[in-house]
């Protein structure tokens, strides 16, 4: 008996792929990077950060690979990026600028984290801090840290050293990089922090929908923010316009 195609992989060799809106690769990384986020608080909090520390690399790799992936999505208009796992084949699939931007901006996020510098000191002064490093480090760590019991080769960098040092400043300059071009994106970020009451008036938010802003906030429909009460209303793709009455 043969198989009927699967309708969702069943396309036309002329038919174009459906565009996306970089946004949503945008919200979906943040899953996974605040996810890493609130697992280190508690393993922290716990003082067993041993258990949560796999889990916490691959939801930030994945976080890094969807944050590349948004912005091939951006520089394309919506066009699909690149399919793969490996963070320094998308980073070098980049146009050179935005390699050079990204860049800049890890080596300053690699300068103001003493933790990085603690790392180092603790370790060995001769490991490479510089992006290109980094990348080779994570080359295969996102199926290392899901499959630690296999006992993977791990991947290293020019100096011979592995690990995942760096990867957090990665995920945070790409970030970066697209909240410079999309300032309105910026403020998913505190979601998760920052009441709407505290936002600055007239500012986009955005949340999956408002019903979910109500549950997580319902602060904005009782208190006061600047001198007024706040108006929350309704927009495209669940984004919330936050402005004082």
């Amino acid at each position: 008996m043969s198989k009927s195609k699967d309708p969702r992989t069943a396309r036309s060799a002329s038919q174009p792929a459906a565009k996306i809106d970089p946004y949503d690769i945008f919200h979906h990384a943040l899953r996974f990077t605040q996810s890493a986020a609130a697992l280190e608080r508690e393993g922290n909090r716990t003082g067993r950060i041993d258990l949560y520390i796999f889990p916490i690399v691959t939801l930030t790799l994945l976080g890094t690979e969807l944050l590349l992936k948004c912005l091939h999505c951006i520089r394309k208009n919506g066009a699909p990026p690149p399919k793969g796992h490996s963070l320094k084949e998308l980073f070098h699939l980049l146009a050179q600028n935005d390699q050079d931007s990204v860049t800049v901006l890890y080596d300053q996020a690699v300068q103001r984290k003493p933790h990085i510098h603690k790392a180092v000191a603790s370790q060995s002064p001769d490991i490479p801090l510089d992006i290109e490093s980094c990348l080779l480090r994570t080359e295969r760590f996102f199926d290392l840290a899901r499959y630690w019991h296999e006992r993977g080769a791990m991947s290293w960098d020019s100096k011979g050293f592995g690990g995942t040092l760096g990867v957090i400043e990665l995920k945070e300059s790409v970030a970066d990089l697209i909240t410079e071009e999309k300032p309105d994106w910026q403020y998913i970020f505190k979601l998760t922090t920052l009441p709407l009451t505290q936002l600055p008036d007239g500012q986009f938010v955005f949340a999956t929908d408002l019903i979910q802003a109500r549950y997580r906030h319902p602060q904005i429909y009782s208190q006061s923010g600047h001198g007024g009460k706040l108006e929350v209303l309704k927009s495209k793709r669940g984004k919330l316009f936050v402005s004082t009455l």
